[in-house]
């Protein structure tokens, strides 16, 4: 054990002595609020649900992809073309995990922050996808300075937005739809950067906000347990993670003999069988639940 445990303790332990004053546990309430958190879950988590669910299945894909596209080899793949979506779909799995664990913890606006940077992940790797030159910018963008000139100047919020917009044209969908997508994309983004810059809305629901199971009541959230404006966090990643798949999903997957997919999908392969299954079970159950995602709760 690190000697700064001690030390710690040590002086902890002083000041009350000092003081004259009656000791109190350090450990007392990091003991108290990881039980406290997890009872709560326990007791709330079906109230997360379809898409607590939905994102467990999520990750997973978003891994099995990662290391399929590196022959299941956890490092860089040699073929440049596969180098991006490696990078990205391995970063969103990473954010997608730790978004899920904060949403379960009783951290929903610490999850926002990390929605926001997945929900990046997974519109620039669509992006990218139908843009080689965009891809090698941000493969080249090795130092500080150069990912920065990359997010500002070509993958942007509102850059990469049109970009989206485009893809969606060229894929046939309707200018309603492609509205519906823009409005709700625009409006989720203005929701999470208050996260990341924190709003006093932000800063107050990240101590105190609705339980889940009953919002009449205020709960402490700093002290854990699920929490209601978690549903439309892990909704509106659900939604995110359905649309991309459908932008990329020929890119990916083998659709006709022609192609020259991202992955190679054998029967033999357990991964690249894992991807299949969870491709398709998302795609199954996604569209039945995302009439239940509370767009309209713009104070979530």
């Amino acid at each position: 054990m690190h000697p700064i445990h001690d030390e710690l303790l040590q002086a902890w332990s002083r000041y009350f002595k000092d003081a004259s004053i009656e000791y109190s546990d350090i450990h007392g309430l990091r003991n108290y609020r990881p039980k406290a958190s997890l009872l709560a879950a326990e007791a709330e988590i079906d109230a997360l649900q379809p898409w607590f669910a939905v994102q467990e299945v999520t990750v997973d894909l978003l891994f099995n992809i990662y290391l399929s596209l590196n022959n299941n080899v956890p490092g860089p793949p040699v073929e440049h073309r596969r180098l991006a979506p490696w990078a990205l779909v391995g970063a969103a799995s990473g954010f997608g995990a730790s978004l899920l664990l904060s949403c379960a913890a009783g951290y929903d606006t610490p999850a926002k922050a990390q929605l926001r940077t997945y929900t990046e992940a997974l519109l620039l790797l669509a992006a990218t996808q139908y843009d080689s030159k965009l891809a090698d910018d941000y493969l080249s963008a090795t130092t500080d300075a150069k990912v920065l000139d990359f997010w500002h100047k070509k993958a942007g919020p509102t850059k990469l937005h049109k970009r989206i917009i485009a893809i969606e044209k060229q894929f046939g969908f309707s200018d309603a739809e492609i509205a519906s997508f823009t409005e709700l994309r625009r409006r989720e983004y203005e929701t999470l950067s208050q996260s990341s810059h924190l709003s006093f809305l932000g800063a107050t629901m990240t101590c105190l906000s609705p339980s889940i199971t009953d919002p009449d009541i205020l709960r402490l959230r700093l002290l854990g347990g699920p929490t209601m404006s978690s549903l439309r966090t892990l909704g509106y990643a659900a939604f995110t993670t359905w649309h991309v798949l459908r932008l990329v999903k020929a890119k990916f997957l083998p659709i006709s003999k022609s192609d020259e997919p991202l992955l190679i999908i054998s029967p033999q392969d357990p991964i690249s069988q894992r991807i299949m299954a969870g491709w398709f079970a998302l795609e199954q159950t996604i569209p039945k639940y995302l009439s239940t995602i509370d767009a309209d709760d713009s104070d979530a």
